[in-house]
Formats: structure tokens, sequence, C-alpha cells
């Protein structure tokens, strides 16, 4: 059997070996020749192209009429004496295709023509044509079909001849080469398919991988749990393919599961339309359900092939009408409680996938929190509704508590530019100001505000700023206030006034009064009264007081703030012995005065004071003493200089003191009450009294001793130098010309008298 098949097969391979033969033989002689016959053409005909354009070139007028020339030149570029061919013709045409002349003989069909134009300068004047018949070829390659049958035969009849037995032991050879690669075939595809399959394993952890990343990450991420079981949803069906899916929240009642939040991802449709609106107001079997209610009973994942085979399943009829069939649903636990179910369909009857399973129940494990918050949505849903039906009941209330709500929040960014601006008040005094311009737009219906700073002793409030008409007491001791006894707010916004504080005058306001202490950090810094022109309602006083605390505490924060910046500044230019100034306020302050008193061309004094021999006085006395000579000798300081008087200790036991719009007489004068005081001082230490100080002084007067700071400060010092000189405890004026504080001719007298 295998013999015969073996010998047919080689019968036809010997055939077609023959045939192959036999018709290639002539096939690749026509083929050639035709190609040497088209080459031959070509060159031909670019050789009398040339050489005819050569002519014309040379007799550009009376190229036509050299017939014999031009019959020459076709004759010799027209053969080729190896291959001669009689069948081939000539022909020279002028521009228009009319034949000018022609040579050789016309051959007939088939034939390669071949033309080329002529050019003068650059313009076509004519055509020069070639034709060569291939009747000659045609012959020529029947022969060598003839020779390529009778080849074809003698190889058909050495290919039949062969022995059987060789042929049958190559087959055999051959088969079993065959199936040694069948082999090597099949193992590679089992390889493939496995690489494959492993190729495809990788890649769906990686996609599940991503997946529940990505639903954890809208657990997350969501604005909202609508939004987050949507997203949930969306991108399980878009894993799986499954064209619908459902979250859905439960509420038991009995045996049953009603379901209470419903979530679909579908495809567009009435026919799915439908079905949603009918599935979100349905009760699930628990104890006899096959699908959702045995998820709900088990706690466990339900995966059914084909939902339409089953008549017990109630939604049979309608997945049929919709082309779904596979079904699987999962529980949505919360603790160990399932509160609800995800469900997903399919169009194909699908079995069991283990891993899909494994995947969607550690998705669902992220629905927990989500399903609170659904829960909690829910609730303010029920909340709003509640709200809405009040609202409904109380809508002028709304209204009024609307405009109260917008008023406090122009109230609250009006309090924050208040205290922004008291951030930035200088001192005291500005930030009072500030509040007085403030606080009656912050309060509304206020008539009238005071505000009350405790002073240093802690003994009396006194009146920094005040608003509206206000009957307030400048000051008054903080035992006459309730509010600042109580350590709390206290008045009367109804105008019954059981308890009214003594510092406020029983018709101070009609609405009520309200004062309320001011404490930053544990410490009281004063209090702030209230006056309302209206009593109001009982809300509407009860708004009134919240916001008059709300404006309280910010006021504290900020006026501890300007006080501790005053304070900061005041140790930065106070001497904290005596309580002068300091040697750095006087070099801010004088230049400022002497701008002044020359803008107003008014004079100036300045004295340089050094207490006598207080070096002896500390050496004799102490340490202390000294300290207490120079605290009684800057507190007379204090008392004797005006208000716009600029005193201060220089260095050590020198003082200096500036009196603006002063001359040379008044200032001896007030030189001399300064000296008659010290003399006088009663110095003590302790139960013990001390001997008196006495000062010596001197005096420069702008501009006539001197028009710079430094210029007045080096003529002063000149003139305490030699009041020192005469015999101390006295006054002297400078008596040399005026002195440029940039000179450096000045005399150093600092040197000169410390040389003393």
């Amino acid at each position: 059997m295998a013999s015969q098949r073996a010998r047919k097969q080689l019968l036809w391979a010997a055939t077609l070996v023959a045939a192959i033969i036999g018709l290639s033989l002539p096939a690749l002689f026509f083929y050639q020749g035709l190609a040497s016959e088209r080459s031959a053409s070509e060159a031909t005909i670019q050789a009398q192209a040339i050489s005819i354009t050569r002519l014309i070139s040379r007799n550009p007028q009376t190229w036509r009429f050299h017939e014999l020339l031009l019959l020459e030149t076709l004759a010799l570029t027209a053969r080729d004496p190896a291959k001669p061919n009689p069948e081939h013709s000539v022909q020279l045409l002028d521009k228009s295709g009319a034949i000018i002349l022609s040579t050789g003989n016309s051959p007939p069909d088939p034939r390669i023509l071949r033309r080329a134009e002529l050019s003068d300068s650059g313009q076509v004047v004519g055509y020069v044509e070639y034709a060569v018949g291939l009747q000659q070829l045609i012959n020529q390659t029947l022969w060598v079909a003839l020779a390529g049958v009778l080849l074809a035969g003698l190889v058909y009849g050495v290919l039949r001849s062969l022995p059987l037995r060789a042929i049958n032991s190559a087959l055999a050879d051959l088969q079993s080469e065959v199936a040694r690669a069948e082999a090597a075939l099949a193992e590679k595809a089992v390889t493939e398919v496995a690489l494959r399959e492993n190729e495809a394993k990788i890649l769906r952890q990686s996609r599940c991988e991503q997946l529940l990343q990505s639903l954890a990450t809208a657990s997350n991420t969501a604005r909202s749990s609508d939004e987050a079981m949507y997203s949930f949803l969306r991108q399980i069906c878009e894993f799986t393919g499954w064209p619908l899916g459902r979250a859905a929240l439960v509420n038991m009642d009995g045996g049953y599961a009603v379901t209470r939040a419903d979530f679909w991802h579908r495809p567009g449709g009435e026919a799915y339309d439908s079905f949603v609106e009918a599935s979100n107001c349905e009760r699930h079997n628990v104890a006899g359900g096959i699908f959702v209610g045995k998820v709900l009973r088990t706690g466990s994942p339900v995966w059914i092939s084909d939902l339409t085979l089953m008549p017990s399943y109630a939604r049979a009829a309608v997945f049929a009408k919709l082309r779904l069939r596979a079904g699987i649903a999962f529980p949505i636990v919360r603790g160990r409680e399932p509160i609800g179910f995800f469900e997903f369909h399919s169009e194909l009857a699908l079995e069991p996938d283990p891993e899909l399973i494994a995947l969607i129940e550690r998705a669902s494990a992220y629905v927990g929190g989500v399903a609170d918050r659904v829960e909690s949505a829910e609730q303010i849903r029920r909340l709003n509704t509640d709200l809405e039906r009040r609202v409904a009941e109380r809508t002028q209330q709304s209204e009024t508590a609307n405009a109260m709500l917008a008023a406090r929040g122009r109230d609250a960014e009006l309090l924050g530019e208040m205290t922004g601006v008291l951030q930035v008040a200088e001192n005291m005094g500005e930030a009072g100001m500030l509040v007085s311009r403030y606080l009656p737009v912050a309060l509304q219906g206020t008539q009238s505000g005071a505000l009350y700073l405790m002073r240093a002793s802690r003994d009396n409030l006194e009146r920094l700023s005040v608003w509206g008409v206000s009957g307030s007491a400048l000051s008054f001791p903080p035992v006459q206030c309730w509010g600042m006894r109580r350590g709390q707010p206290h008045g009367s916004l109804d105008g019954a006034v059981p308890l009214l504080c003594s510092h406020i005058a029983a018709d101070e306001a009609p609405g009520g009064t309200l004062c309320l202490p001011l404490v930053a950090q544990g410490e009281s810094l004063g209090m702030l009264q209230i006056g309302y022109a209206d009593a109001g309602d009982p809300e509407r006083r009860r708004e009134r007081i919240a916001a008059a605390k709300r404006v309280a505490e910010q006021l504290s924060l900020a006026l501890a703030n300007v006080r501790l910046r005053d304070s900061l500044r005041e140790q930065s230019i106070r001497d904290t012995l005596t309580g002068l100034h300091n040697r750095r306020y006087l070099e801010e302050s004088l230049h400022r005065e002497l701008v002044r008193c020359g803008r107003d061309k008014q004079p100036l004094a300045l004295f340089m004071l050094d207490v006598d021999h207080f070096k002896s006085y500390n050496d004799t006395h102490g340490h202390d003493a000294g300290d207490a000579a120079l605290r009684e000798l800057g507190r007379e300081l204090r008392e004797s200089a005006r208000e716009s008087d600029i005193v201060c200790r220089y260095g050590g036991e020198e003082f200096t003191a500036v009196l603006p719009n002063t001359d040379q007489e008044e200032a001896s004068a007030w030189s001399e009450r300064l000296m008659r005081k010290v003399r006088a001082m009663d110095v003590r230490l302790g139960s013990g009294t001390l001997p008196s100080v006495t000062v010596s002084m001197g005096l420069a007067i702008y501009p006539h001793h001197g028009t710079g700071v430094e210029a007045l400060l080096r003529a002063a010092d000149a003139a305490l130098y030699v009041a020192k000189h005469e015999g101390r405890d006295r006054l002297r004026v400078v008596e040399c010309a005026p002195v440029d504080a940039k000179s450096e001719a000045a005399p150093d007298y600092h040197q000169q008298r410390n040389a003393a």
C-alpha cells in the first residue's frame, strides 16, 4: 500500500519535474531574448538620436536636405552585425509626426518600437523611431521548446526508472524525519501554549492588582459614597466584560431583605431602564432564595452559570428577555453581618472562575467603609428631609437665621480686619482709636461703648476709647464692675437692671449694658463696656452676648500684643534704674526736635548734668547708696521736666535734659530750680537717710552754640567741664563759637574733662 502510494507520488513528482523543465527552458530563452532585444533597441535609438543631434547642431538650417548623410547615419546605427535581423526599420519624423526619411523593412507585429526626441538649442525639432520584429525570436523559442520537451521526456524516463526500494527507503527516512519534526513541533506548540498561559496568568494577576489598587483609591478619594459605589461597579464590569452590575444595601424585614440603596452599572436601553426601575424596590427571600437570598443567608459568593434555566428564580424571564444568563453575587459585610450584596451578570453561560471570585471577594472588602458612607448619606438624606419639612414650617425664622448668619459672617470678616489692623498699631493710643472705629460697626445694635485698660498698679481702670452717646466714667476701681469682680461677662440686656455696675449710669442705654473683662494669657488687661439701643428678643440677646464674647476674645489678644510691643519698646529706650529715657532715645529724638525747632525758628536748650564727686559717694556709702541717689535724682528730673521735654540718663552719673522752645534765660531759671531741689533731696536707703548730692550743669542753646546734634552735645559738655573746673554745683553756658557737628576742628571736651 505504501509502495503503491510512493510509486504514484513518484510518477506525479516525475511529471511535475519534467513539466517544469519543459516549460522553463523556452520561457527563460524567450525572456532573455526579449530583454536583449529591448536593450539593443534602446541603445540603437539613443545612438541614432545622438548622431542626428550632432548633425543638426553642425547644420541647423540644412540638416533635412542631407539625405545621403542621414541615411548613412541611420543605416550605421540601426544594424548590429553580431545579431542580424532583416525585420527592422528606422524612421526620421518631424515635429508634427510626418515621415522625413525611412530605412529598413517595417516589421509586422509583434514588434518592439522605440522613439527618441531630436532637439536643437533645447527645442524639439523631430523624432527618430526604431522598430524591430520579434518573429525570429519566436521561431528560435519554438526550437528551444522542442528541445525542452525532449529533455523533459528524458528526465521523466530517468526519474520513473529509479529503483522502488531506494525510493521506499528514502520515503521511510523522510517519514521518520517528518515524524521527528512533527514531535518537535508538537513539543514547541505545548511549550508556547504553556508560555502563553503563564503570560496570560501574569497579565491577569497584574490587571487584578491594578484593579484592586484602583478600587482602594476610589474608596479613599471618592467625594461621596455614591461616587465610590458607581466607580466600583464600572471598574469591575470593565475588567470582566460583564454588561450589568449592581450594588445594593438592604434592611432585614423578617425573612426578607428590602433594598434601601441601589447602585447600577448597565447599558442604555428601555429594557434595562425598566428592569432597573422594577428591581430598585425589590424584596429578596433570604430563607428560600437561590441567588441574592442565598448570598445574604450564607455570607458566601454564589455563581450560577445560567439563571434562565432556573424557573424558581424570580427574574428568570426578565433575564431571558435581556439575553443575560450567567450571574455571580457577593455579600457586602460590615463586621460579620451582611448588609448588602454585589451582583453581576453576563450574556454568556460561564463556568465558575475561582480566581475571579477571589478577586471580587477581595474587592468587596473595601465596600464596608463605603457602606458606612452610604448609611451616613441615608441618614443625612433623612435629616435633610426633616429639615426641609421644618424649613417649610418656619420659613420666616429661616430667613431671619440666614440674615443673622450673613451678619455674623460680615462681623467675623470685620473682626478679622480689626485684629489685623491692631496687630500693626504703633501704641495703645492708636489701638484705642482703631477700636472706637471698628466696634460700632462690628457690634450691630450698639448705641455706645467704651474700652478701659488696667493701670500697671492694678488699682484702677482708665478709659482708652469711647464711641456713641456714652456717659461712661473716665476711670474707676475694678471693684465697681461686677464683670471684673466675677471674671465673666455681666450686664442687663433686657433693660431691667437688677444688678447694675456702679460705674454705669442708670440711663446709660435703653436696651441694656454688657461688661466684658479682657483677659489674655491669664492676665487681666481691662474691660469692654457696651450699651445697646434696644432690648430685642431672647434669641437676639443671646446672639449679642455671643458676638460680644467673640469680640472680647480677639480684642484681648490684640491688646496684649500691643501692650507687649509697647513694653519691649519702652524697655529698649528707658533706663531701668531711674525710669528716664536712655542715650539711644536721646539720639533718636534730639535730631527730630532740632529739625522741628529749626522749622518753627524756636530756640532749644540742651543740658548736660553730672553728679558731683559720685565716685567718692559710691566708695563711701556703697553702690546701693549710689543707685538710690541716682533713682531720686531721676525722679526729681521727671517731676521738673515738662511733658514736651526730654530727660535721659546719658551714662553712669551723667544726665541730659532737652527743653524745646526754651531760650537761655528760661533755661537758666529752670536749672536753678532743679539744683535747689537736688540739694534738698531726701535720699533713703532702707531705714536710714543718706547725704544729699549736688550736680554740675552745662548749657548749650540752639542755634547759638551749634546747629547739629554732635555740636550741641560737645558745647554742653564743654560748659559742664567748665562748671566742674570752677567748683561744681553750678551752671555754666558755653562761651565758644558755634561748632558744626561734622567739623574735625571741634575740641574733644570729653577727653579734656576725663583727663582732668
